[in-house]
């Protein structure tokens, strides 16, 4: 549409040329015919000054011109959208006045024929307060104002691009910001996490606390025969007794104490099956023909090895490995009997062989000594002055071998009731 754009105004500013008498003469502005109504891009500017005719032949050659531009384009025209012009013009009368010429006469509203033919203003069928009256539908946009226009919306383009892009970049900003709150956010979260998880020391306490509670509260047979509630009771008093607080008189048995198996913190084995001096009362199945060999050898080194370990404080090395292969060939012909052996009884057998196993390590201990020297042994005559004793060289209870049950269960029964006396004793005001 530009080029047709460019045909009609060139052909206009042709045919104005020549109307114009002077350079200072204004373009002669025109519509093209309507029936009934008038652009409102067109107005007249009164008052009227005097007549001066131009060269009307001129402008109708022009716009005859503009006439057959429109006859072979009927669907442009300049500023309006959808819009058909007539196919006939007629040229317009045209006098001047001191702000230019004006049109005497106008051809494009067969209605309003002349100025004289106006109704006053806000008379006609137009809106009222408007001379000549105001038809809305159309509108006109010269090829000045269209460029205006044009230059107004880039303009407005402009500015709209340099608003956005500023918007951009806060919007941006906005974002760091975020991000910078969400990682804020994070670290809080994880400081509140962080309080909510308990301590490796909250847990080995909590740990104790239970444990405690358990021992005081008549536990499985089991973990009494172990040792584990008995050292659990012995750690609570020890604890008390470290701050001061002793509990009631509790007297013990040296029957019970002499059953009660003792080992030193961090080192393991249990000297049990070996502290009366070696002499072992197997039971039924290991008395059998099968374990006679090995049975009678190793019969034949521990009272030996006590005597070494006792004296020298270390057992030669040689009779500890022979030891050691014969509670091995014991153990495999006992696996290899599991089918044929009343199951009570091959259990009997088995837990008999893993307390020498536990009695063999505890001859390899570098302070093996201490165990028949009776250092590390149950001493005391009350449970205060046990629990002072194991608490100063470091001492603990161990499983009980068979027949020390009924002496565990008296050791157990002591220490609840120092633990509790004790307890009394702390909370009293």
């Amino acid at each position: 549409m530009r080029t047709p754009s460019l045909l009609l105004s060139g052909l206009l500013l042709a045919g104005l040329t020549i109307l114009t008498p002077t350079a200072s003469a204004q373009p002669v502005r025109f519509l093209p015919n309507t029936t009934g109504h008038i652009a409102p891009g067109f107005r007249p500017n009164p008052p009227l000054g005097a007549i001066s005719s131009y060269n009307a032949a001129a402008f109708s050659a022009a716009n005859a011109a503009a006439a057959a531009f429109y006859n072979t384009h009927p669907l442009f025209y300049p500023g309006t959208i959808g819009f058909v012009p007539p196919l006939a013009m007629t040229p317009p009368v045209v006098v001047p006045t001191p702000l230019g010429p004006t049109i005497t006469s106008v051809p494009y509203a067969p209605a309003f024929n002349s100025l004289s033919s106006y109704p006053s203003p806000g008379a006609g069928t137009g809106y009222p307060g408007y001379f000549p009256p105001y038809y809305p539908g159309l509108y006109y946009n010269p090829p000045y104002g269209a460029a205006m226009t044009g230059l107004a919306n880039l303009t407005e383009a402009q500015g709209q691009y340099l608003n956005d892009w500023q918007r951009a970049r806060l919007l941006n900003q906005q974002v760091e910001q975020a991000k910078i709150e969400t990682r804020r956010q994070l670290r809080e979260a994880y400081r509140r996490e962080s309080t909510m998880i308990p301590t490796l020391e909250e847990i080995r306490q909590k740990e104790r606390d239970q444990s405690l509670a358990r021992a005081r509260k008549q536990p499985p047979v089991t973990e009494i025969l172990s040792g584990r509630s008995l050292n659990d009771l012995l750690a609570h008093a020890s604890a008390m007794q470290a701050q001061g607080v002793k509990g009631p008189s509790i007297n013990l048995d040296d029957e019970v104490l002499r059953k009660i198996n003792v080992g030193a913190r961090g080192r393991g084995g249990n000297i049990g099956m070996l502290k009366n001096e070696g002499k072992l009362d197997w039971p039924l199945v290991l008395r059998g023909s099968a374990y006679e060999k090995p049975r009678t050898r190793f019969e034949m080194h521990a009272p030996e090895a006590i005597k070494q370990a006792e004296f020298n404080n270390r057992v030669d090395g040689s009779r500890i490995k022979e030891m050691l292969e014969d509670l091995q060939v014991m153990r495999a012909t006992l696996d290899a009997s599991v089918a044929t052996t009343p199951p009570q009884q091959f259990m009997a057998a088995s837990r008999y062989l893993n307390f020498l196993d536990d009695a063999m390590t505890a001859l390899q201990d570098p302070n093996v000594s201490n165990f028949f020297t009776r250092k590390w042994a149950a001493q005391g005559k009350t449970v205060g002055e046990l629990v002072e004793y194991f608490r100063k060289n470091g001492l603990h209870f161990v499983a009980a071998t068979p027949g020390d049950e009924a002496a565990y269960h008296a050791m157990y029964n002591a220490l609840l009731a120092y633990d509790m006396g004790t307890t009394q004793l702390a909370t009293k005001p």
